[in-house]
């Protein structure tokens, strides 16, 4: 995955007219990349909001180390998901 074609300005900047380059790294992480179905919105929407997730809990730790159990955090943010897409098998 090359995130600097045709630009090196930095993050969140395109890459080759592209999707934005964070977007880009999260849906081919997520295999969502070129997906396109009924749910590729839905389970691209939940791959922003993990990343956006897990940003605000380093941030948290980063201002306060001892103040967040990861552990328990992340076991939290991983049942909410699995409930959330089982919900959405079911359906």
């Amino acid at each position: 995955m090359d995130y600097t074609a045709g630009d090196t300005n930095g993050p969140g900047r395109r890459c080759g007219g592209g999707e934005p380059r964070a977007r880009e790294g999260t849906l081919e992480i997520a295999g969502l990349k070129g997906r396109d179905d009924d749910r590729a919105e839905e389970l691209t929407a939940l791959a922003g909001l993990i990343v956006a997730a897990i940003d605000g809990l380093s941030l948290q730790v980063a201002a306060d180390p001892d103040g967040l159990d990861r552990d328990l955090a992340f076991r939290i943010l991983a049942d909410m998901v699995r409930d959330w897409l089982a919900g959405r098998l079911e359906t």
